[in-house]
């Protein structure tokens, strides 16, 4: 049967838009689909750090970004008892996903990208999907859907001790928050990060143990109990919170027959450091070169090695890091020890937002 597009993209944050955009640059034809209308948020931090800024100088969107007039963050102050360490890191910028996304896709439509929101899309069959009753057909399936993007034909396991994510804005930061930084509050059962955004609010974003959540009635109040735990102030009103399924998810598998996995439907992991983006766009860099060609057996494997070698070593640090920051007693002494000497940070710094460079 005559195949209208080469690839199909399913989602357009930011690992469906840019795996358009590259495709697209290798003279595909290719429909990127998006069940939600733009602009539109999304439970984030709020944070494109330096690797990701990296990745869309690669895919020419250096001016984009610069029109978000973003502001700079080139700190983090960690804070767990006591006074705050800072630690300098390369800069990034703060933004909604609002605008973030939206400043994507605008790209991707300006480049020849068919765009169509507001559509339901499921794949229904090998280059096959199936949008709001018509199917469309293609060489290849990228499913970009999130955490939520589940595949009929694909197992995913939740880890055990996996956290919900939740954000929600303030019109400004709190007084303890410090500029051009991003504040990030460790506790046993999560850790609370603000950033500042280019549309002057803060971005509050959280991952949550369940547990804490239920016993202490709600996200919002599970929020206070760490920002009081770690000797801070509570928030004052804020908009309601948004929250998201279990985060760490990994699928038994990244493909399928005409199928590419990418983003965090690829596999997900609480992204402490800020990477999540950046793990978003890396991918979409890796898999555009093999879901450029002509499908074969063969390239799901490939796209399995690529993918390891690209997001998933970056993963196992940041999964590491928020393992060992769930003991209270590590964070405190974290904390005190990058007080006196935040050099001996770096090391990590570089291995958690540098893994991308090339």
């Amino acid at each position: 049967m005559r195949m209208t597009w080469d690839a199909i993209v399913i989602g357009a944050g930011p690992a469906g838009a840019a795996t358009a955009l590259g495709l697209n640059g290798r003279g595909r034809r290719v429909l990127l689909l998006e069940r939600h209308t733009f602009p539109r948020d999304k439970v984030c931090g709020g944070c494109v750090n330096a690797s990701a800024l990296r990745e869309l100088d690669a895919l020419g969107l250096a001016k984009n970004v610069a029109a978000l007039h973003a502001p700079v963050l080139s700190r983090l102050v960690l804070h767990g008892g006591g006074a705050p360490a800072h630690v300098s890191i390369p800069a990034g910028i703060g933004v909604t996903r609002a605008a973030f996304d939206q400043m994507l896709v605008e790209a991707a439509r300006e480049r020849g990208v068919t765009l169509r929101t507001g559509q339901r899309a499921q794949r229904v069959g090998p280059g096959a999907v199936a949008v709001d009753g018509r199917i469309e057909r293609a060489d290849v399936v990228v499913a970009a859907g999130g955490l939520a993007n589940a595949q009929p034909d694909i197992t995913t396991r939740t880890a055990p001790r996996s956290r919900i994510g939740a954000q929600t804005f303030l019109e400004h930061a709190p007084a303890f928050c410090t500029p051009d930084a991003i504040d990030m509050v460790c506790g046993r059962h999560g850790y609370v990060g603000f950033a500042q955004t280019e549309d002057g609010r803060c971005d509050i974003a959280a991952a949550l143990a369940p547990a804490l959540v239920r016993q202490s009635g709600g996200i919002a109040h599970a929020v206070q109990q760490i920002l009081v735990r770690a000797g801070l102030p509570p928030l004052t009103a804020t908009r309601a919170w948004s929250a998201t399924p279990a985060l760490t998810k990994t699928p038994c598998q990244r493909h399928g027959d005409r199928l590419f996995l990418v983003g965090d439907a690829a596999g997900y992991v609480e992204p402490f450091t800020g990477e999540g983006i950046a793990w978003a766009l890396a991918g979409a860099r890796a898999l555009a070169p093999i879901a450029a060609r002509a499908w074969r057996p063969e390239a799901g494997a490939a796209w399995e090695r690529a993918y390891k070698t690209t997001v998933g070593k970056r993963q196992r640090v940041c999964r590491a890091l928020t393992h060992g920051l769930r003991v209270p007693h590590v964070t405190a002494a974290a904390v005190a020890v990058l007080r006196r000497a935040p050099r001996i940070a770096q090391p990590l710094v570089r291995a958690a937002t540098l893994g991308s460079a090339r």
